[in-house]
Parts: structure tokens; C-alpha cells; sequence
């Protein structure tokens, strides 16, 4: 049993720190699969100790040992201070693995030689398991209790008189990630914008060429623009001086801008991306996404484990490219904009909230909109 506790506990650790832009559903895939994985440590061990007297005993502490190593191999290799010493830098991933390797044999070769050690280990490991899960599943269960709930456009929406239309046209807000006005990029990067500000204003467009942004990080500015006021002016619920991340999705997702327009018959189309908070909006009439919040979360997730480092040396995947990567991200993108397609000749009235990490990071894209990779 505590092998299965034991696989569980990363899963619900890294959940519990990322706990406010995140629901607890995601938690199910996840949990599942830590379970199987464990499941096949174990049997797998099982059958090279089965012959041995007490093989269960051995199973177990066997099991912990590659299951930690499994789940803290890129964790250690990503918080250990990179220092070289006679020539030998242990960040590197190649020298950690052997690190991690040696230790490993070294820990089976003690626990299959001393019945003490590997019955103290035992009883530890048994105590710490349970203790570990039930903390977490304590700490997590609270805060799901003290979340803020979903009543924010109808509690805080503030309306004004507008005139009303036979036909109310479509609404299209559309965010495109860190993408930086005329002058910054002229002034920074040496790039003129001028022929595609051309365009617009050519189409109708007005262009507002001195605008800034109120606020440095996105899900701020982007819960003050759609609830059309500055965030001191909400109730919005802050932990050691900050705004907390789930008291801010809450209005990011429920927000002033689309509570007006379902009231005047608006359906609100939601078409996010592979970050936290704008992965999907639960109170959007439809979501338009290759990837829900499941997947987001076990890839990040995965990042922290040596599963990534074996994706990327023994079959030539890119960093960060276990559930999708680099290609699916591509996906992803064009993905969004072929759905504006189908978006487009759907009947209205609608409103349609878009937003893509372009040009945000990863660049995987040039100056034509031509994959990199």
C-alpha cells in the first residue's frame, strides 16, 4: 500500500503548491496514473525478489527507492546550485543520472544485505507515507473550502445604459500575449510596425499607439480590463501583500464584461491557451482548446521528473515535450486560429474572448509565421 502512497504524494505536492490556478478535477488523471505507475514498480520488482523469504518486505523499500529516485531526478537537477568543482559540474544531466544511479544501487545493495535496516526502513517509510498524503490532503481539502465562490459578475457587475439593437453585433477581444506596441519595438528591437498599423486603420480599425499596459503580469491586467475597473477596487482576496491567483481567475472567468453581454442575449465563447488561468474558463457557454487543464497539469508535472530527461536522450524529444511539446504547442496555435473560422460563421450574438501566447515564449515561429523546428 504505502508504495501507492508513496508514488501519490509528488503528484499532490505539486499540485497543492499550484493549487489556486487550479480545480481539484485535474487531480483524477493523474492520481490514476501514479497509481498504475506504482503498481508496475512494484510487480516489476516482485519478480526479480519473488524466490526471496519475506519478498514482499523487499518489494517495498525496493519500490521506494526507484519511485524517488523516478519523481526527484529533475526536480534535484533543476534547484541544485551550479557550481563546477576539479572539472565536474553535477547539474549536468548525464553526471546527475550517474549520481542518481550509483545511489540507487548503493541503497539496494544495503537493503537486500541488512534485514534490519530494511525492516526500520520499512516502518519509516509505512509512517511517513500515510503522514505525507494526509497533511497534503488535509492542507488541499481546507483551502478548496475557503476558495472564493463563483458569484463574481453578478455580484460586483456595474452596468450602463446602452441602446439597444435589432441585431447586436459580435464582440471580439483578442489578446495576443506580450505583443508590444509601435515604439517599443521600433525603439528595442529595430523593427517598424508601421505597414501592419497601416492596415488596420485602412480596415476601420482605431489604433491606440500610445497605450500601456496598467499592469506587469497577465492575469491582472486582464481580470481589470474585462471587469472594466482597476483591481483595488474589487474584492479581490490577497496572502502576505498579493493578489491571490484564485481570487483573481475567479474574476478573470466570471467577469463584469461578459455578465453585461449574456444579459443581452450574448453567448461567450472562451478560446484560451496552455497557461494556467486562460487554459479553459468554466463559465464560458464553449471552450475552444486542444488541451484542458488535465493535461497542462500532468505535463508540467512530468517536467519535474526524470520521465523528461528520458523523453529528451533515449528518444530525441525536445525539452518539455513529454504529453506535447514543441509540435503540439504549433498544433495548439493553429488550432486557435482555424477555430476562428468556425467561430466566425456561427450565428450570433456572441462574444469571444482569444487569447494565444504569441508572440509570448516558446518562439517556435519566424517573421513569416513559419515553424522553427
Amino acid at each position: 500500500m504505502y508504495p501507492v502512497l508513496f508514488g501519490m504524494y509528488p503528484i499532490l505536492f505539486f499540485y497543492s503548491h499550484n493549487q489556486e490556478e487550479l480545480v481539484l478535477s485535474v487531480l483524477v488523471k493523474p492520481i490514476g496514473i501514479s497509481v498504475l505507475v506504482s503498481l508496475f514498480v512494484y510487480g516489476l520488482v516482485y519478480l526479480f525478489v519473488s524466490r526471496l523469504k519475506d519478498a514482499w518486505k523487499y518489494t517495498a523499500g525496493l519500490s521506494i527507492v526507484i519511485l524517488f529516485f523516478l519523481y526527484s531526478f529533475n526536480t534535484v537537477a533543476l534547484n541544485l546550485p551550479r557550481f563546477n568543482k576539479f572539472g565536474f559540474n553535477i547539474v549536468e544531466y548525464e553526471k546527475l543520472a550517474m549520481v542518481f544511479f550509483i545511489a540507487a544501487v548503493i541503497a539496494i545493495f544495503l537493503l537486500l544485505r541488512s534485514e534490519e535496516l530494511r525492516n526500520r526502513l520499512t516502518r519509516f517509510f509505512e509512517a511517513m507515507s500515510v503522514f505525507l498524503v494526509v497533511m497534503l490532503v488535509v492542507q488541499i481539502i481546507v483551502f478548496e473550502l475557503q476558495r472564493p465562490a463563483s458569484s463574481v459578475s453578478q455580484t460586483y457587475l456595474k452596468t450602463q445604459g446602452t441602446q439597444e439593437q435589432t441585431i447586436p453585433p459580435d464582440v471580439y477581444y483578442l489578446v495576443f500575449d506580450r505583443y508590444a506596441n509601435q515604439h517599443v519595438l521600433e525603439h528595442e528591437y529595430e523593427f517598424d510596425n508601421t505597414p501592419f498599423i497601416w492596415h488596420l486603420e485602412n480596415k476601420g480599425f482605431y489604433v491606440a499607439d500610445k497605450s500601456y499596459a496598467n499592469y506587469v503580469k497577465t492575469l491582472l491586467s486582464m481580470t481589470s480590463s474585462l471587469n472594466m475597473d482597476f483591481l483595488q477596487n474589487m474584492q479581490i482576496e490577497h496572502e502576505n501583500g498579493h493578489p491571490r491567483t484564485d481570487s483573481l481567475s475567479e474574476y478573470f472567468h466570471d467577469n463584469a464584461v461578459a455578465g453585461f453581454l449574456r444579459k443581452k442575449g450574448y453567448r461567450i465563447i472562451f478560446s484560451g491557451d496552455t497557461w494556467g488561468p486562460i487554459t479553459y474558463n468554466p463559465h464560458a457557454d464553449e471552450n475552444y482548446t486542444l488541451y484542458d487543464q488535465d493535461d497542462v497539469f500532468i505535463q508540467k508535472f512530468l517536467s519535474t521528473t526524470i520521465f523528461e530527461y528520458a523523453a529528451r536522450e533515449w528518444f530525441g524529444l525536445l525539452s518539455h515535450e513529454i504529453l506535447f511539446g514543441v509540435g503540439d504547442v504549433i498544433e495548439q496555435r493553429n488550432h486557435k486560429f482555424d477555430s476562428m473560422k468556425e467561430i466566425v460563421s456561427q450565428p450570433g450574438p456572441k462574444f469571444i474572448y482569444m487569447h494565444t501566447l504569441l508572440p509570448h515564449t516558446p518562439y517556435i515561429f519566424d517573421k513569416s509565421c513559419m515553424p522553427i523546428y
